[in-house]
């Protein structure tokens, strides 16, 4: 599903896998972990606010003035989603 533009839609909740990218702020020697250099797989669930071509927004809790905690996950680090059904907003 990499590098594809998947179409949400605005106001369903969905399950959704993606691989993020990760640092460290520390004293760190390169090449010590072979798994550093994998991206993290994430598991998110949220209700679909926002969509671009290349980000998709989530939020994790809705509230009805419109002050929902909210994250951006960029569409090409998705690798599987599902909309979960069954919920009311």
């Amino acid at each position: 599903m990499k590098n594809a533009k998947p179409l949400f839609k605005l106001g369903s909740i969905y399950y959704i896998e993606w691989d993020d990218h990760w640092g460290s702020s520390g004293w760190y020697f390169n090449g010590t972990q072979g798994e550093d250099l994998e991206p993290a797989p994430i598991k998110s669930i949220g209700w679909v606010v926002g969509e671009s071509d290349s980000i998709l927004r989530i939020a994790g809790t809705l509230c009805n003035n419109g002050s929902n905690a909210t994250m951006n996950i960029i569409k090409m680090c998705i690798t599987k989603y599902w909309e979960l059904t069954g919920i009311e907003v």
